[in-house]
């Protein structure tokens, strides 16, 4: 395998890790009241969640017509992208997206699911399918701490992927 696609992998995990250490002891408060998929799509769509790990940065941005973009920015300076697609059922919205280390060729899938709450203005996320270990996990800080207006991601990645070998 790649080894930027194992790094991007690596960095999914730690991320995910990461949140399930912040996460262990939260439980979804009683009152958390469920958003509806319009209000969960507008969380995701034309944003970026930024995620800082060990290795570099791993960034997404989701576009109104269902694909989403994913540039992991190791801290060497190698990099990875990604392209796939997103659903939105009710609160619950999923990406499914192949990580690649070169321009073409196979890629590493990433296919997570992650379901929206609210408690006044306090957003509440719970990790669900295809997030492996961290699958049930409960946080309030992911949107506070990882959400960005705007997409910081369309505007990079052909330059990304020209930059890499074949």
């Amino acid at each position: 395998m790649n080894r930027v696609i194992s790094f991007a992998i690596a960095a999914s995990l730690a991320i995910a890790t990461l949140s399930g250490l912040a996460q262990a002891n939260m439980k979804l408060p009683k009152n958390a009241k469920a958003l509806t998929a319009e209000e969960t799509t507008k969380l995701y769509v034309g944003n970026t969640v930024i995620w800082d790990t060990d290795g570099g940065k791993v960034s997404y941005t989701w576009t109104a017509d269902g694909n989403v973009l994913g540039i992991m920015d190791k801290k060497d300076g190698k990099k990875a992208w990604a392209e796939g697609k997103w659903t939105v059922k009710d609160n619950e919205f999923c990406y499914d997206v192949v990580w690649r280390g070169k321009k073409s060729g196979d890629g590493t899938k990433w296919a997570p699911c992650v379901s929206w709450f609210k408690v006044g203005k306090v957003f509440w996320s719970k990790n669900g399918p295809g997030n492996g270990e961290w699958t049930g996990n409960v946080c309030d800080c992911e949107f506070r701490d990882s959400f960005k207006m705007g997409d910081k991601v369309s505007g990079r990645i052909e330059t990304v992927k020209a930059s890499l070998p074949d």
